[in-house]
């Protein structure tokens, strides 16, 4: 954030009305307490698209119900810098006109002269998340429904409603704009000492960890309405957002791609959703499944990310109530805390004061494992965990065994891992009991790692009772035969590695091992022993 910022670049992207006339649009861009004006006095004869001003317009679009403009890209000049404002925001205005036809009254008279009707107008607030994005160079698409009128804007200029992101294609008048600051990243010689001391005194609080959210599939989802009055099975999508963005009216972060008719869909797709790290003992992250068919929410659930580890990979399956005859929806997520520095710090040094020989790694898989055969409904999970140290597996100068080229079965001392019960993996949470509880159980999955690291493997060749695991990873989604068809490799972005805490014990030697589980049909919490893949 170290130029102006005050040259903004709008691009129209699409428009949707109700009837087929002549439209053009009108955006200005508001001053504090400038009021918008209701007519913007531009004709098709003064279309400056590049000259930077607070007021540009279209043409006048031919007779359509799409109407769709060549001069849709213009170039506005803010009042004030957003990157010398503590709290950057601005004002947009967004008029629809529409020319007067045969069928329509005639429209109002400015200066004696006949203008278009006014039949859409919204104000907007610019500021919160999308200035951010803006003020860092991205490109922000800005879905905005126009809810005023001729008839309402004669009231006052107070009486125009302000304008709030939503999905577009929801309202009967919409416009699709994007925004972009053409001068976020200029640099200015007589700005940058300030602008880097401001960055640098605000880094710590303004810095941002990510949440990776791999949304698998959901189970026993209800039928709908359709037309008719028939009951259908839903075609759904799952969004994301933070309680910050639901208080603020702000859109989704991410959604899923929508599956087609199914009581069980299959999304398989990994999101990203951005939180603050220093609002993540307040924050929440809230899933929730949408109903396609009219953009409705069929059933949420929220996660505190307060109770989240940093690389720790929390496999859920949610409860949610609003199944078929009072039983219970379960959406499979896997959940996992990264780009957290802090948070990961405390970590570590908690970590490395319950132990003193702690380590700590961050191993990751080069390349996923090939499907099982019949791997139609199957999840594979990468377990990480201790064990005492083999004679005869790699370590302490051994040699890795040799497998043939393109295989990937994990040798191991005895031939094999021993079967996991499926509780192991993947974990079972009411999201209905409230924060606290659901809290407590997300503690519960990374206290159990915690303190299989601290314990360090099961010396003497005795096993312990529950199987001491460092971290699980879902590499391969089970598709179960939803509506989406069968799962994938999950897509993990490039890079990315578990966080692994261990404790050797004792001053001997030990393995980290690399167990791949496959776990059959629907799982999570029915009591089905996985097969060691």
């Amino acid at each position: 954030m170290v130029g102006m910022a005050r040259t903004l670049r709008v691009s129209v992207l699409g428009v949707k009305v109700q009837e087929a006339r002549k439209y053009h649009i009108a955006l200005q861009v508001l001053a504090p307490g400038q009021v918008p004006a209701g007519v913007v006095g531009l004709t098709d004869s003064t279309l400056d698209g590049n000259r930077p001003s607070q007021v540009a317009r279209t043409e006048t679009c031919p007779f359509s119900a799409s109407p769709e403009f060549l001069n849709r890209v213009f170039v506005l000049r803010l009042p004030e810098a957003l990157s010398q404002q503590h709290a950057p925001s601005f004002q947009l205005q967004c008029n629809l006109f529409a020319a007067p036809n045969m069928l329509t009254p005639s429209g109002p008279m400015v200066a004696g002269q006949e203008v278009d009707e006014l039949v859409g107008a919204a104000t907007m607030q610019v500021g919160g998340d999308v200035a951010a994005r803006l003020l860092r160079g991205e490109r922000v698409a800005l879905p905005v429904a126009l809810g005023a009128t001729d008839a309402e804007l004669a009231a006052g200029p107070t009486a125009a409603a302000t304008a709030t992101a939503s999905m577009f294609g929801r309202g009967g008048r919409e416009v699709l704009l994007e925004l972009m600051l053409l001068d976020a990243q200029e640099a200015l010689p007589r700005d940058r000492f300030e602008a880097q001391a401001r960055s640098q005194a605000a880094a710590v609080d303004a810095a941002e960890a990510t949440l990776l959210v791999h949304v698998a599939r959901a189970e026993n989802l209800p039928l709908v309405r359709g037309e008719g009055s028939r009951d259908l099975e839903p075609s759904t999508l799952v969004a994301l957002s933070t309680i910050s963005d639901a208080s603020e009216s702000r859109p989704p972060q991410c959604v899923t791609r929508v599956c087609k008719s199914s009581c069980s869909p299959v999304w398989d797709q990994m999101l990203q959703v951005r939180v603050r790290e220093a609002d993540l003992g307040s924050e929440r992250l809230q899933l929730a499944i949408v109903n396609d068919g009219n953009s409705k929410m069929m059933l949420k659930g929220a996660l505190p990310t307060a109770h989240l580890s940093p690389g720790v990979h929390y496999n859920l399956r949610l409860m949610l109530k609003g199944g078929p005859l009072d039983s219970r929806v379960a959406l499979h997520v896997c959940v996992c805390l990264t780009d957290a520095p802090q948070r990961q710090l405390r970590a570590f040094k908690q970590a490395a004061a319950s132990t003193a020989d702690m380590v700590f790694l961050a191993p990751r898989l080069r390349a996923p494992p090939p499907p099982p055969p019949a791997a139609d409904g199957l999840q594979v999970f990468a377990v990480w965990r201790l064990e005492p140290h083999a004679p005869g597996t790699p370590g302490n100068g051994t040699s890795a065994p040799q497998t043939p080229e393109g295989s990937r079965k994990l040798l191991t001392a005895d031939g094999g891992p021993s079967a996991l019960d499926a509780t192991a993996l993947v974990h079972t949470i009411d999201a209905d009991a409230g924060d606290a509880a659901v809290g407590a159980a997300l503690e519960r999955i990374s206290g159990g790692y915690a303190a299989a690291a601290r314990a360090g493997p099961a010396l003497g060749g005795v096993p312990s009772e529950q199987p001491r695991l460092l971290d699980v990873v879902p590499v391969l989604a089970g598709g179960g035969g939803g509506g989406g068809g069968g799962g994938g490799v999950v897509a993990w972005p490039p890079g990315h590695a578990a966080a692994l805490a261990a404790a050797p014990g004792g001053g001997g030697d030990c393995d980290l091992v690399l167990e791949m589980h496959a776990l059959g049909g629907s799982g999570g919490g029915g009591g089905t022993a996985p097969r060691p893949a």
